[in-house]
């Protein structure tokens, strides 16, 4: 969960993803590092996910028990 203490990477997070999605061909490699650290921070990478602790979906089929 992001809170207000959240906002400022968030906003360079966004910064950075409107720039690169402006002029791909001119993003540098060490803004891209940034940013991939940035989204990595906020929990938004698929690695970073798995360290939240979240549930695993159960596996099967919901309907069995019926």
């Amino acid at each position: 969960m992001l809170t207000s203490a959240d906002r400022f990477v968030m906003e360079v997070a966004a910064s950075l993803l409107a720039e690169f999605r402006a002029n791909r061909a001119e993003f540098k490699a060490a803004k891209y590092s940034h940013l991939i650290g940035c989204l990595a921070r906020l929990g938004l990478t698929p690695a970073d996910r798995q360290k939240l602790g979240t549930e695993k979906p159960r596996e099967g089929n919901p309907f069995d028990e019926f």
